[in-house]
């Protein structure tokens, strides 16, 4: 019992010291540059999915072991955190903190929720439609915590108004059970009995929102409910609700290029390859995403019902009941009484959402493909889309958090003294909540996928992949979606997709295949996380309340993921590969595929102008 104890206490320092232990034999005197990298890339790997450091502390470790283990220079490696594509990241993110600090995000959510209304199904597609269109601007992470307290506030009412409703039922129908009535008499009865809580339930309310039935007072804002102790129907109710909600963050974020972490890895990637701007850009990224996105929210939706709800309410189409009908018409003024809180649209939040439109605008017409861009007008090269969010980002520095009363802002009839007002986003508030953690943990990617290509551990692993050359390319393709899927599971998708990048890009030049063939559906699926709530944050978040057991993600997330596994590679085979015309071999792809011949022959080859051993290369 002791001995577990101090285990328990200590795991974590016995993590950090057991681990390089274990792996010194790679690192021991007259090792390659292979297995010296492999001892940084397994280092990292297993402090990542133990955590028993921060995730973004792991991160700056490439800084310090690549360079002491001869496997890459300091400054090849720090240039790596700091990225071009990392600005477009942090001004995404700025964005996003300016739309949470406006609490435009919340108005969205309760507006979406009276569009829809708070019958189950329509539930179900409020959530998943609000949670994944939020998380393709802000952070997964962010769109589950703010919907889930919305998500639950809702249920607490709804199953509230349905539990009194029964009550109310239950007791009339005792109250007759011993009655001579005749029998139509006595339905008669019951009738009344039944429709008086309910309407009384619904009209008979004081100034504090206090509902009496059965001379049992219930006041709406200090009863609270107790998600642990709910009948069965209810239980499936609130899992279905939460499950709803992580998975659509997931899927939502593979929407758009800064939706989350692995879209940006690729992107920084594919940049590097082809020397400068590759074809991801924020538009091309949305042509093939967004329509994977809204197939998985709508079967999130649809399997999420069937497994919670049964088939028969998922497809049935006839009416509601009449105590559902009241539960469902009390909840939707519980939301519009919210919602009236907010009152007006401010001047904050109408500043926030033309900047948030017009950077989706810029970032769109950029270089959309299909026509010529604003992109054109500059230098060639000059512009990417960090330029617009960096842009969109001081100027929310610089607007006004509330209407000026000076000079032209001024009011008519204002006499007060004119006073400073404060911007949108203020940086002593940014430092604070910035998560400055994503940009380490990505550039910390960008880092170790350098010192892979650098040090040829990305070819030998490759190598072990090779078998897929022998493949048709779909089912090579649908090898590698699932592999990403499955991995996914038990670890960070950032990390996966940072492993995986530099191997599927080798792999795919030995073929003679177009990297982007491999890369793009392996990242879009390193989010497709549905089973355990290890594999993404808004899984744990969802887990972390207690409503959903990991039996429920098991059985929902299993065949999820098979789903989604077919429909990116239908995706990739589909429009992405006429797109980014996927079957035809780059230029770029085809000198670094004689590079590596070449290399391939005397050992070495030419990387940023420094010579290193590639002689274990897969060609």
């Amino acid at each position: 019992m002791a001995l577990s104890s101090h285990i328990k206490a200590t795991w974590r320092s016995l993590v950090i010291i057991i681990t390089p232990l274990i792996l010194i034999p790679l690192v021991l005197p007259g090792s390659t540059s292979v297995s010296r990298c492999a001892f940084g890339l397994l280092l990292m790997a297993v402090y990542w999915m133990s955590e028993a450091l921060p995730l973004p502390v792991t991160s700056l470790l490439p800084i310090v072991l690549f360079p002491i283990l001869g496997v890459a220079p300091t400054k090849i490696l720090a240039l790596q955190y700091f990225k071009d594509v990392m600005f477009l990241l942090i001004g995404g993110l700025l964005v996003a903190l300016a739309i949470e600090k406006s609490n435009l995000h919340r108005r969205f959510a309760l507006k979406l929720l009276l569009l829809f209304g708070v019958r189950p199904k329509r539930l179900l597609l409020a959530f998943a439609v609000g949670t994944s269109f939020l998380s393709m601007w802000i952070s997964n992470t962010a769109s589950t915590a703010m919907m889930i307290p919305i998500a639950r506030a809702v249920l607490s009412r709804l199953l509230k108004i349905q539990s009194r409703t029964k009550r109310a039922v239950y007791s009339g129908s005792e109250a007759l059970l011993g009655t001579d009535s005749p029998p139509n008499e006595q339905n008669k009865a019951i009738e009344i009995v039944i429709e008086e809580p309910l309407q009384s339930a619904m009209s008979e309310k004081t100034t504090k929102d206090t509902i009496v039935i059965e001379g049992v007072n219930y006041d709406d804002d200090d009863e609270e409910t107790d998600f642990s102790n709910l009948d069965p129907e209810s239980k499936n109710l609130v899992k279905a609700v939460s499950l709803c909600v992580c998975y659509s963050a997931n899927c939502g974020g593979i929407g758009t290029l800064t939706g989350t972490g692995p879209n940006m890895i690729a992107k920084g990637y594919a940049d590097k390859l082809e020397g400068g701007s590759s074809a991801i850009t924020f538009t091309s990224w949305m042509i093939f995403s967004f329509p994977v996105s809204v197939i998985g929210v709508f079967l999130v939706w649809i399997w999420v019902q069937i497994v919670f709800l049964g088939p028969r309410e998922t497809f049935r189409c006839s009416k509601r009941k009449d105590n559902d009908a009241e539960a469902e018409k009390s909840s939707t003024e519980y939301i519009e009484r919210e919602y009236a809180k907010m009152g007006s649209i401010s001047f904050a939040e109408r500043v926030v959402m033309c900047h948030f439109l017009l950077l989706i605008i810029l970032w769109i017409t950029r270089n959309p493909g299909f026509l010529p861009g604003y992109a054109e007008l500059f230098n060639n090269g000059y512009i990417s889309g960090a330029v617009p969010a960096i842009l969109i980002a001081v100027s929310l520095f610089i607007f006004p958090v509330r209407r000026p009363n000076s000079w032209c802002f001024r009011r008519k009839g204002d006499t007060n003294i004119p006073t400073e007002t404060p911007g949108i986003l203020q940086w002593s508030q940014v430092s604070k909540t910035f998560p400055w953690g994503v940009v380490f943990l990505i550039g910390g990617g960008y880092a170790l996928a350098e010192a892979c290509q650098i040090s040829g551990l990305s070819r030998v692993v490759a190598l072990q992949l090779s078998f897929i050359g022998n493949l048709p390319l779909w089912l090579a393709s649908l090898v590698v979606i699932t592999l990403t899927c499955l991995t996914t599971e038990i670890t960070s998708n950032s990390v996966i997709t940072t492993i995986f990048m530099p191997i599927l890009a080798e792999v795919a030049i030995s073929m003679k295949v177009h990297p982007l063939y491999f890369m793009l559906p392996s990242a879009v699926s390193a989010s497709f996380a549905f089973m355990f709530p290890v594999a993404t944050p808004p899984n744990a978040l969802v887990f972390a309340y207690g409503d959903v057991k990991v039996v429920d993600m098991v059985k929902t997330g299993a065949i999820l993921n098979i789903v989604n596994i077919f429909s990116v590679t239908m995706a990739i085979n589909t429009w992405g590969t006429a797109y980014f015309h996927l079957d035809q071999f780059p230029d770029w792809a085809q000198r670094m595929y004689i590079e590596a011949v070449e290399s391939g022959l005397n050992g070495t080859t030419q990387i940023h102008g420094l010579v290193y051993n590639t002689s274990s290369s897969i060609l």
